[in-house]
């Protein structure tokens, strides 16, 4: 039995994010990791005998290899938790707030595409092999025709969500390649020049569309030409093809957010739920939303956090060009655009648009700073009525089934339950394996993770230090807005400042990169690290936004940490 075949065992188990990385690129380093004898029990137990005895058997571990992984221990350290009080609860008056507030932020998006790619563009109109190494790594869709019903529904579900956002183009400037791509899909298509009646024109076109068997089965035929071509065999002329195409995808499926008020009484208007259906009419779409059983609340909250994680990854991508050309995953192109939160290529752009770059950023995270907290919405009425919420903070004991702790925390080293939207979450299993990285989990009430930093074990000369990459937090989950993230943040600052000093280390750094949490709420940023440091441990690549590759393992890059606390 291959591992192929191990994880469809496993996904038939409910184990579908562990199937994704036993499928993955990773997944020897994985398999490695789920026959860690100091898991055994619990993972035999998940997978079932026989399932984890095939395992064993393909990936033959070697005793050195077993006894590596069971050598890692996680660590205590006795600190009192933190304790934040609030006194504001998600309401009507919020959350209209919350989509006000929001409301600004897809044309945000649009003028941060139009900025980058406008510039992607000039950079690759005559390099060819530019634009193909900054796309060659993505996983493309597998050319399975028992996936067609499938991709089927994705497209008409991709379409119909067009006719919302086309509305939004209305008193905007239309970008040149939404009209291109509107003139390859329907050559009827005539653009008059005007925003608004050009959207009206793409809207109408699209609903006769839908209408139209024929037209959906040649949209479908022309959608899936383009989402499931692999680039293996394909001359660089064919390739470009492909890119482009992509490029023009990212740009139309990624450019708008769903944060919008309309949208919030629309969804309420088709949710499915006899609870919301039989309440009266009387009642507003916000009283009925508020009023539904938790588990609506919580489905309007996922679509929420999906749109704001959206907007956050956006205005992130911005701050990675304006801080500067950081390679942070060493196993792909560095050109890529894996390298960066947004998909944005990682070409070296000029100072003009990283100014403008950064300033756009700076206008989304002040808008999604001022967006309300209204994740109580989603949790128990016993729950929302605490006016107190307490943290702590422990090191992750590297269980090989609990692969979450990026997922909760709002990071990109998340682990989806779809193989194709793997990015960063490929390194999940190095970080498990290799004993000198170290997982510190953030907890609420000790059972709800809501954040986590990334470490590693560094040698600076004869001295080891503990090298945090970031501080990433939840946006959801910490109830208290700015002042509780500043308090969470000095807590967690703290507390791994005496982690470090209880274990033997003669320092801790922490990322300075400024789309981590702990750097923008930190009261200690400023003392730069210039000393140089290596990272202590085996692997040689890994994602990480402080340390960079050379030729001989991982090194801190200049001016990429500051010092949290030190001998």
């Amino acid at each position: 039995m291959g591992l192929d075949q191990i994880a469809e065992r496993m996904r038939a188990k409910g184990l579908k994010r562990q199937a994704v990385l036993l499928e993955s690129e990773a997944a020897e380093y994985y398999g490695l990791c789920l026959l860690n004898p100091s898991w055994e029990l619990e993972v035999s137990d998940a997978l079932g005998t026989d399932v984890y005895e095939q395992l064993f058997t393909t990936i033959k571990p070697s005793g050195d290899e077993r006894l590596l992984l069971a050598f890692f221990r996680s660590r205590l350290l006795r600190k009192g938790p933190l304790r934040t009080a609030y006194t504001h609860h998600a309401d009507e008056s919020m959350i209209t707030q919350a989509f006000e507030a929001a409301e600004v932020l897809p044309s945000l998006c649009v003028q941060a595409n139009q900025l980058i790619f406008s510039h992607v563009q000039k950079v690759t109109c005559d390099d060819d092999e530019l634009l193909f190494r900054m796309y060659k790594d993505l996983h493309a869709i597998p050319d399975d025709p028992r996936r067609l019903q499938r991709w089927r529904g994705d497209y008409e579900r991709l379409i119909e969500a067009k006719l919302p956002r086309l509305e939004r183009y209305k008193g905007t400037a239309m970008m040149p390649i939404e009209l291109e791509r509107m003139l390859k899909y329907f050559p009827k298509f005539q653009p008059a020049g005007n925003a608004e009646q050009d959207g009206n024109s793409i809207c109408s076109l699209i609903q006769n569309a839908l209408k139209d068997s024929k037209v959906m089965t040649g949209l479908f035929e022309k959608y899936i030409e383009h989402r499931r071509s692999t680039w293996r065999g394909e001359t660089l002329k064919e390739a470009r093809n492909q890119l482009e195409n992509h490029l023009d995808n990212e740009l139309i499926e990624d450019e708008c957010s769903e944060l919008t008020g309309s949208e919030l009484e629309i969804w309420l208007q088709v949710a499915d739920d006899p609870a919301v259906n039989a309440m009266p009419g009387t009642m507003s779409p916000l009283q009925k939303l508020l009023a539904a059983p938790l588990r609506v609340r919580q489905d309007f909250l996922d679509m929420y956090e999906h749109d704001y994680a959206y907007v956050k990854d956006i205005a992130t991508g911005l701050l990675q060009i304006a801080h500067r050309h950081r390679i942070t995953n060493p196993s792909v192109d560095p050109y890529s655009v894996l390298q960066n939160h947004a998909h944005f290529p990682n070409v070296l752009y000029p100072a003009n648009i990283k100014r403008a770059a950064k300033h756009l950023a700076e206008q989304m995270r002040a808008y999604l700073e001022c967006i309300p907290d209204i994740s109580d919405i989603a949790v128990s009425s016993k729950v929302r009525g605490k006016q107190q919420q307490r943290y702590t903070v422990m090191e992750l004991p590297k269980n090989p089934l609990d692969l979450t702790f990026g997922n909760d925390s709002g990071c990109c080293i998340f682990v989806p339950e779809d193989k194709s939207k793997l990015a960063n979450g490929l390194f999940v299993p190095v970080y498990l394996h290799d004993p000198h990285i170290h997982l510190f989990g953030v907890y609420r009430d000790t059972r709800h993770r809501v954040g986590l930093v990334l470490a590693f074990d560094a040698l600076s000369g004869s001295k080891k230090i503990l090298a945090c990459n970031s501080l990433e937090l939840s946006r959801f989950g910490i109830v208290g807005g700015r002042s509780a993230f500043q308090q969470l943040t000095a807590y967690v600052e703290q507390w791994i400042g005496a982690y470090a000093q209880a274990h033997g280390y003669d320092g801790a750094v922490m990322g300075s990169h400024e789309y981590n949490t702990a750097q923008n709420y930190s009261a200690r940023a400023g003392a730069t690290v210039k000393q140089n440091m290596r990272f202590a441990g085996f692997a040689r690549k890994f994602y990480s936004d402080i340390f960079e590759s050379d030729e001989k393992g991982m090194v801190l890059a200049k001016n990429a940490a500051y010092w949290l606390w030190k001998k």
